[in-house]
């Protein structure tokens, strides 16, 4: 399952061209990511580590500066006692995250991310609960053309269910960018000098003739 998935990745990847955005300002993003959760306990429930699958899109304001909402599911099984042992259980979320990216003209590029959002945690037979949560997350973008790449992610989400659950996932994802621009190329002035003489022609005096 691994191996299909980072062929996946590869696969869309080579879509994006041999350079890298420069400027991602004024850039819409969209982001599917895959990923594993690990939750607290969350009263008697003690949800176990779970898969999770999400889409977040964003705006870059700045090279820097960039917001996103995140929306995402994990498919977790209640390790509790009988009879509600291995209850499926949903644990949803609605996420408003800011981050600010560093060594923004680099191929490589670290982020930082905190945000807030609504939690959820929900089954047949356990009672369900909705809270508000606050997050914080350490990432970096790898870049693999002019708007496409591979993002990875390490967030700590906190919610007051049960008193305050302490949850930790990682993520990884594809991100393309809409509407990036990119910076213009510095034009480079050729010397010139026409008769070999090795005195530029604008200052030679005679241009068309060599020493």
């Amino acid at each position: 399952m691994n191996k299909k998935i980072m062929i996946c990745l590869l696969v869309a990847l080579s879509i994006g061209g041999s350079a890298f955005a420069q400027d991602a300002k004024g850039a819409f993003e969209i982001s599917p990511y895959v990923g594993l959760r690990y939750s607290d306990n969350y009263g008697t429930v003690n949800p176990d580590s779970a898969p999770l699958a999400g889409l977040r899109l964003g705006y870059f304001f700045t090279k820097a500066f960039h917001a996103e909402v995140a929306v995402q599911r994990a498919f977790a099984e209640a390790d509790n006692v009988a009879p509600f042992n291995g209850e499926n259980v949903n644990m949803d979320a609605i996420r408003l995250n800011l981050a600010y990216h560093v060594l923004n003209t680099k191929k490589i590029r670290p982020y930082v991310s905190i945000g807030t959002g609504w939690e959820r945690i929900d089954s047949d037979n356990i009672n369900s609960s909705n809270d508000i949560g606050i997050n914080g997350g350490l990432g970096f973008r790898i870049f693999a053309g002019d708007t496409a790449g591979i993002r990875v992610e390490g967030r700590y989400v906190t919610a007051d269910a049960s008193g305050w659950q302490h949850n930790f996932e990682t993520n990884l994802g594809l991100f393309f960018l809409l509407g990036a621009k990119k910076e213009p190329k510095e034009e480079v002035k050729q010397i010139q000098d026409a008769d070999g003489d090795g005195v530029v022609d604008n200052l030679d005096q005679c241009p068309s003739t060599p020493t």
